[in-house]
């Protein structure tokens, strides 16, 4: 689809019509399956809409980064990120009871990794629940966020290395403020820049779910004395789900919101490295029946995606703005041909570039569909693409995640084709024209005999890694953490 050249321009603080309310149930049940990875346009048969590239070589064999038994515990959904050649990646582990938050870190590609994983929750091991790890990655500092049930109702937690994850913090450092255990702060996401952290969550201290953020700009040493409110609605309404992104001292955040009745996506902005955020906050989607955002800043530009319930089926929405969120398209835009279907969106940008990766049952079961604007949101591919390659609708294609860095753009998922699921990969050397073919396997156990699920991506150029939690090793719950890097595509 195309998107509309002609839509004025919304400038932030402008009146905007009340839409009809949706059904708070659906537009619920949506918003628990965009966060958990559930299940017109292009052909149904695989076809890539502009030929493929040379087929890609088989995968080096996977490796395992948790260093306990294997197969002994579960280890649960990892998060990674790269800065060129060095992939840091953090997961909540059972190994000592309760969960705890784990790293490991490779500096050489994946090639060798540290001989000992490290816990980076400093309660005693074991005893609480120190869980969703988020980590963000810049020149040779680490951050690590999570939450934390040590002292009752779960609080933020931080640390942090300043050498490439060889050494951190000896106590974690406690985010949310008030008494400690007092109120409920979960799902944190952080973003970084050089010596400066920012870390936002959703916090019930108030009566209802709202928006909270803190920030250091020394590397994690020092905070806000108090964390800061970010979310400006007035009364006893739900903000969920924050996302946030930074460039410099400029901090965005959007989140899922329920002030209108139904759920909307919600944005506001610090320019002064989040010491203060602004007295009024934007709305972005048209009808007040949206999932939970995914946002991403490149440079002035930001980009925001979600799923959406206003009609029969759920569908991928968008809006950007260009100038630092001070003026967003007028009406947002549908960026899936989906008649069945689309859900839990994944995204990444490079310059004007912008990419959109999501799981689609146009076809039946879910399929992994894209589309792209090379002009910052202006202009779309006339249809998006469909990226697994089997016959369309038949298995199931889930958990899609981009990464982008040039012209090189990576998409992985999970795929169950062959009974179970295992993790496939496409990239393009094109910034999605052409597409690799046939996808990659990275899983290299025999196919289809475990489960690899919870893929995450990060990539630099043609270098891309990609990580999962894996039940090769277990009899029941176990599970490991499992990854496979290489050189994918042909452009640097």
């Amino acid at each position: 689809m195309r998107a509309r050249r002609n839509s004025a321009p919304y400038r932030r603080g402008s009146p905007r019509p009340y839409p009809a309310s949706m059904r708070i149930s659906l537009t619920l049940f949506l918003l628990l399956l965009t966060a958990c990875g559930s299940s017109g346009g292009s052909s149904s048969d695989g076809s890539d809409g502009g030929g493929s590239t040379p087929t890609q070589p088989p995968a080096q064999a996977d490796r395992r980064i948790n260093t306990d038994p294997a197969g002994s515990e579960l280890s649960l959904f990892p998060a990674m990120c790269c800065n060129g050649r060095e992939i840091y990646v953090a997961w909540y582990d059972r190994r000592n009871g309760d969960l705890d938050v784990y790293f490991n870190r490779s500096l050489d590609g994946g090639a060798t990794w540290l001989a000992q994983d490290i816990r980076l929750d400093s309660g005693l091991a074991g005893s609480a629940g120190s869980l969703l790890p988020r980590i963000c990655c810049t020149g040779s500092n680490v951050y690590v966020v999570w939450y934390d049930e040590r002292s009752g109702n779960p609080d933020i937690y931080f640390n942090r290395s300043l050498d490439r994850g060889l050494t951190w913090l000896p106590q974690d450092v406690r985010l949310d403020s008030g008494t400690a255990g007092a109120a409920s702060s979960r799902e944190p996401s952080i973003c970084c820049d050089g010596a400066r952290v920012y870390v936002a969550w959703h916090d019930d201290r108030g009566g209802s779910w709202d928006i909270y953020a803190n920030r250091s700009l020394d590397g994690g040493l020092t905070w806000l004395p108090s964390d800061l409110r970010i979310d400006r609605d007035a009364g006893n309404f739900d903000a969920r789900f924050v996302q946030l992104g930074c460039a410099g001292n400029n901090v965005v955040a959007a989140w899922s919101d329920e002030r209108r009745g139904g759920s909307s996506v919600v944005f506001t902005r610090s320019l002064n490295g989040g010491l203060s955020w602004e007295a009024t906050d934007t709305i972005l989607d048209d009808a007040d029946a949206a999932g939970i955002p995914r946002l991403v800043i490149s440079g002035t530009r930001i980009h925001v995606v979600w799923t959406d319930v206003r009609s029969t089926m759920p569908h991928i929405r968008y809006n950007r703005s260009t100038n630092v969120g001070v003026d967003w398209l007028a009406n947002d835009i549908q960026v899936d041909a989906s008649t069945g279907g689309a859900n839990n969106p994944q995204l990444c940008a490079f310059d004007l570039d912008f990419y959109v990766v999501w799981q689609d049952t146009r076809s039946g079961e879910a399929d992994v569909y894209f589309q792209r604007t090379r002009d910052a949101g202006a202009t779309w591919l006339a249809s998006d693409t469909r990226l697994d390659r089997d016959q369309a609708g038949v298995a199931t294609s889930w958990d899609p995640q981009v990464c982008c860095d040039n012209q090189n753009v990576h998409v992985a998922w999970r795929d169950d084709r062959a009974g179970k699921f295992d993790i496939l990969m496409r990239w393009s050397g094109d910034r999605g024209t052409t597409w690799s073919s046939p996808e990659l396997r990275l899983d290299t156990d025999p196919v289809g005999s475990a489960h690899s699920t919870g893929p995450a991506l990060c990539c630099g150029g043609a270098f891309a890694a990609v990580v999962w939690m894996d039940d090769r090793n277990g009899t029941g719950s176990e599970a490991d953490i499992y990854g496979n890097i290489g050189d994918f595509a042909p452009g640097g």
